[in-house]
């Protein structure tokens, strides 16, 4: 495991990286390590340029509802 500084940078770099198979990985990155205002990533993730990204970021979001992580009143 990367240290929390590691782990910002590269959600920073990954969130805006060209490619959206980076993109679409860090959302599953978002997801498993819930790192401080991933909510706030994620979310943006579900409105991102690529569809496969947005398909991605959503389902993740679905999963933390079921998970109970999250209420159903917070919508990306």
């Amino acid at each position: 495991y990367s240290s929390k500084k590691q782990l910002s940078q590269i959600i920073d770099m990954g969130i805006i990286h060209c490619q959206p198979e980076a993109r679409w990985q860090i959302v599953e990155l978002l997801y498993r390590r819930r790192p401080e205002r991933f909510l706030l990533y994620l979310s943006q993730m579900t409105k991102d340029e690529h569809p496969y990204v947005q398909k991605r970021a959503c389902n993740c979001w679905i999963r933390l509802q079921e998970e109970g992580a999250i209420g159903s009143h917070f919508l990306p």
